[in-house]
């Protein structure tokens, strides 16, 4: 069995005998297509599998961002049948975490990285919230948290907003002496879309440092996290995943006490959810190669 975690920033991958009996967790970089595109997408993918090298045989399952939209499924659906690897899985990044939280049981994953997604599977039910993408804004996630951050930078920089230690951070981070070089910076067609995520950990530090627009900014996207939850069928087991889950976790343990970050890295989570439904003979996700 073999197992994909592919994300906004990194792609790893595993391959197990057994769920306990795994080799080293490869890593390469970002396979969001919607965030990355789709050549260096493939490009982090087919390094992961170079070196897993999993035989048609075997199966796999793969997590990918972005794979509940239509277009990108079937991109990865023909980048593995291409591959000959058609004993695969295909789901949402988001399935990973969950898996790797619940073992397959009741429980709900909040998914707080480059993007930002709740899933649950309570009781039968199986829901999701958030997940938009930065056009219409992952609350808690790094690219949104950056964007809003850069934008209260502005605002002060240009003596609309209030001041705050974001705005010259901002400058630094951009490498630009002025708005103008900021802006320059962030609307550089060569710059990825999700550029803004990697100004998201400095937000965090001027909080701690004492800034109080960079505190107000989190108290207020922490309470968006806990209403995305909330709206969500009720589950008791709730943990926190994804690159930004550490650094969320004091804000929304001060709403929330009892949730808590998983310790297990989500790509064990695609072993345990495959070695499920292989159990359960889930039909695959490729149509056979021929």
């Amino acid at each position: 069995m073999w197992g994909i975690d592919g994300g906004g920033s990194t792609t790893r991958g595993v391959r197990c005998e057994r769920i306990h009996d795994c080799g080293p967790v490869v890593a390469q970089g970002p396979s969001n297509i919607l965030a990355v595109g789709q050549v260096t997408a493939y490009q982090a993918m087919a390094q992961v599998l170079e070196v897993l090298n999993p035989s048609p045989q075997e199966s796999g399952l793969v997590g990918i961002a972005g794979a509940d939209r239509p277009a990108v499924w079937e991109s990865w659906q023909a980048f593995f049948r291409d591959r000959h690897l058609d004993h695969t899985w295909i789901v949402g990044d988001y399935w990973l975490p969950w898996a790797a939280l619940t073992g397959g049981a009741d429980g709900t994953i909040v998914i707080l990285g480059t993007g930002s997604l709740v899933f649950s599977v309570c009781q039968g039910k199986t829901e999701r919230r958030g997940g938009y993408g930065w056009k219409l804004g992952d609350t808690g996630s790094g690219l949104w948290l950056g964007q809003q951050g850069l934008r209260l930078a502005v605002q002060a920089l240009e003596g609309t907003g209030e001041p705050t230690a974001l705005a010259e951070a901002a400058l630094q981070w951009a490498q630009a002496r002025d708005v103008v070089g900021l802006i320059n910076y962030l609307y550089d067609p060569s710059r990825p879309v999700r550029a803004p995520a990697d100004f998201a950990p400095l937000v965090f530090a001027l909080a701690r440092e004492g800034d109080l627009v960079s505190q107000k900014l989190l108290t207020e996207e922490a309470y968006g996290i806990v209403c995305m939850v909330d709206s969500a069928p009720a589950c008791s087991l709730v943990g926190l995943s994804g690159g930004l889950a550490k650094a969320w976790e004091p804000y929304v343990r001060t709403l929330r006490p009892s949730w808590r970050v998983i310790s297990e890295n989500p790509v064990y989570g695609a072993i345990r959810l495959g070695a499920l439904w292989e159990q359960e003979g889930r039909p695959y996700h490729i149509e056979p190669s021929h």
